[in-house]
C-alpha cells in the first residue's frame, strides 16, 4: 500500500490518495481462492466531492446479482493511521442507494470477468449519486481483482480497487481460533463459505462455544454445526440458544 501526500487540518492530517499494491500473481490464503460468488460485500476508499471539497470517502457495494443490492458512499470525515488504515471517523448517517445489477456482456479480453451497471431503483431519491454511472467489475475468483468504475459525462473518472470486507472478517475470525481442534477450525472455514463469510465466532477453553450472524438454512448448516461439540449458542436472524 502507498499512502499519498497529506494535507493538514486543524486537528489531523489526511491522505489525499491511498493506492493498494498487488503482486502479479494470486497467492491463495488460508481460505483458498474459490470462484467469486454472486453475492458479495465490497468496500473501497476513494476521493469524492463533499461540502468541504474533495476528501477520501468509504464506498461500499453489496448485495446479490439476482436480487439487487446497495451502493453506499460514506462521506464522514475519516482519520487514518500511518499505514493508511481508517482509525476513526465522524458518525453522520448517509443512506445507501438501492440498486439492481445490469449485465454488460461478455469480457472482451476472455479473462472471465463480469461487468454490471449499478442501476438506481429510485433515481430521484436524494441519496442517489449525481455522478455515474457506476460499473461493478467482478473478477473470476475471490482473490482476483474486483473494481468499481465511476464514469461522468461518458468518461471514466475513477477506478477503485474493491476489498471483500466479509472475507476479510472471516480471516480475522480464523485468527481467533488458534489452539482449537483442527476439525473445528476447518468446520468454521466451511461455515464461512456457506454463509457469505459474515459469521462471528467466540472460543473459550480451546473450543468454539458461540457463533453469531449465521446466514443460511439451519437445516443446511446443521452438519457443520454438529462439528462444534462445545457449541452452546448460535445466532441466525435472531438469538437462538441451543437446548441440551
Amino acid at each position: 500500500m502507498i499512502v499519498g501526500a497529506t494535507r493538514g487540518r486543524a486537528y489531523w492530517e489526511v491522505p489525499e490518495q491511498i493506492l493498494e499494491l498487488r503482486g502479479p500473481s494470486i497467492v491463495p490464503d488460508e481460505i483458498g481462492d474459490e470462484p467469486q460468488p454472486d453475492r458479495f460485500a465490497f468496500g473501497a476508499l476513494g476521493p469524492h466531492e463533499s461540502n468541504g471539497g474533495p476528501r477520501l470517502c468509504q464506498f461500499g457495494v453489496s448485495g446479490s446479482l439476482a436480487l439487487g443490492g446497495q451502493l453506499s458512499i460514506d462521506r464522514n470525515a475519516c482519520s487514518f493511521s500511518p499505514d493508511g488504515r481508517v482509525s476513526g471517523s465522524t458518525c453522520m448517517y448517509f443512506p445507501p442507494t438501492e440498486v439492481t445489477f445490469k449485465p454488460l456482456g461478455a469480457d472482451p479480453t476472455n479473462r472471465g470477468r463480469r461487468a454490471f451497471e449499478l442501476v438506481p431503483s429510485n433515481p430521484a431519491a436524494p441519496q442517489t449519486p449525481k455522478d455515474g454511472p457506476f460499473i461493478l467489475v467482478l473478477g473470476p475468483t475471490e482473490l482476483s481483482e474486483h473494481r468499481l468504475v465511476i464514469k461522468r459525462d461518458g468518461r471514466v473518472r475513477q477506478v477503485l480497487s474493491l476489498r471483500n470486507t466479509d472475507r476479510d472478517n472471516h480471516l480475522y475470525q480464523l485468527r481467533k481460533l488458534d489452539g482449537v481442534p483442527a476439525d473445528e477450525r476447518q468446520a468454521f472455514r466451511e461455515l464461512g463459505r456457506a454463509g457469505n463469510y459474515r459469521a462471528v465466532v467466540e472460543a473459550n477453553n480451546g473450543h468454539v462455544v458461540a457463533l453469531y450472524w449465521l446466514e443460511g438454512s439451519p437445516t443446511k448448516l446443521a452438519p457443520l454445526l454438529a462439528r462444534f461439540p462445545r457449541l452452546t449458542y448460535r445466532q441466525f436472524s435472531k438469538a437462538e440458544p441451543l437446548v441440551d
